[in-house]
């Protein structure tokens, strides 16, 4: 699929994510975004707002994001916290159907990530 089919199916899942949302993420607030380019190809997903806490999974570059702005959850056990907002927890990755990264949720490293309009995957 090309570039630009990619984007706009994505587009299309954002749109019906935004529509079909539950839960605490909305009631706090959410906001879209994009995975950076690093120098290893991926942004890393992780059970808690730190780099040594296990793997959800790895983003590839330009993934697109749906934030939460609350700095504390409890999605994977214990309630864990991002200190100083070094960390953002990805209340979910929009992906193409079939995706091993489609409907992913963890935390990533803040840096790694930069917010763009939704439903611009630019």
């Amino acid at each position: 699929m090309s570039t630009a089919g990619r984007r706009a199916a994505i587009a299309v899942a954002l749109s019906i994510g935004a529509l079909t949302a539950a839960g605490p993420a909305v009631a706090t607030g959410t906001f879209c975004a994009v995975t950076e380019r690093t120098a290893d190809g991926f942004v890393t997903l992780r059970e808690g707002p730190d780099p040594h806490a296990a793997e959800r999974g790895r983003l590839g570059t330009a993934d697109f994001l749906w934030v939460a702005t609350e700095a504390c959850r409890a999605d994977f056990g214990p309630r864990r916290c991002a200190e100083g907002g070094a960390w953002v927890f990805v209340e979910r990755v929009f992906a193409l159907p079939g995706s091993p990264n489609s409907g992913l949720k963890g935390w990533a490293n803040a840096r790694l990530i930069r917010q763009v309009a939704c439903g611009d995957p630019e």
